[in-house]
């Protein structure tokens, strides 16, 4: 799934927690964006390997949730909406689709990994890839009760990460070629920005 996606998804379980510590409002909306986007770091790594847990991830959000259930701070509230919107990002990635960067030409079906089984969990979900429609139609519902359920800044963002989510699967199936015609046009020494598996693909183009 797209990363906007996931960010909605995080910033959608942050809000769950504001009836039980509205106080800690703004360290619950800042954990679940940043906890739905950190496990997509691991795109300069393995991508839904490094820092992706389906299995490993919600019990230690459970265990997370207590001390802000028991002693709500900003730090305590952070660290569990934090964790479980980390959790959420690597349990939705198996509803989405393989690894490729074009994976409606590939048989690539590998959703993520699992580190307690040792092995890849395989793509069974309605999301074809990243971008896709029905990919954009989620964090259109994510996004959408978010945007009036909300006010200012947060309202702001919301309609920032859907606009991106637009143009994304708008270009979705001519993302490949772009990152060839930018790595055409990118100095070599900052081809580093790109992850490895992006510039591999765009050579290849």
């Amino acid at each position: 799934m797209m990363a906007m996606t996931h960010a909605l998804a995080g910033l959608a379980l942050g809000t769950l927690v504001l009836p039980l510590a509205p106080a800690q409002a703004p360290a619950a909306i800042a954990a679940g964006l940043l906890g739905g986007l950190a496990p997509d770091l691991d795109v300069f790594a393995t991508h839904r390997r490094t820092l992706h847990f389906p299995l490993y991830g919600p019990p230690v959000a459970v265990i997370a949730a207590v001390p802000a259930l028991v002693a709500p701070s900003s730090p305590t509230v952070f660290i569990a909406v934090f964790v479980a919107a980390g959790a959420l990002h690597a349990v939705m990635d198996v509803a989405g689709g393989g690894l490729g960067l074009e994976p409606w030409r590939t048989d690539d079906d590998r959703a993520v990994y699992c580190h307690a089984l040792g092995r890849w969990i395989r793509s069974r979900g309605p999301i074809a890839y990243d971008g896709a429609p029905a990919d954009f139609l989620l964090a259109l519902g994510l996004g959408v009760p978010l945007f009036l359920a909300s006010s200012g800044p947060l309202q702001v963002v919301v309609v920032g990460l859907l606009g991106i989510a637009a143009a994304y699967t708008a270009v979705r199936k001519r993302f490949v070629p772009i990152l060839a015609a930018l790595l055409r046009v990118l100095p070599r020494p900052l081809w580093f920005l790109l992850p490895p598996r992006m510039r591999e693909a765009a050579r290849n183009w």
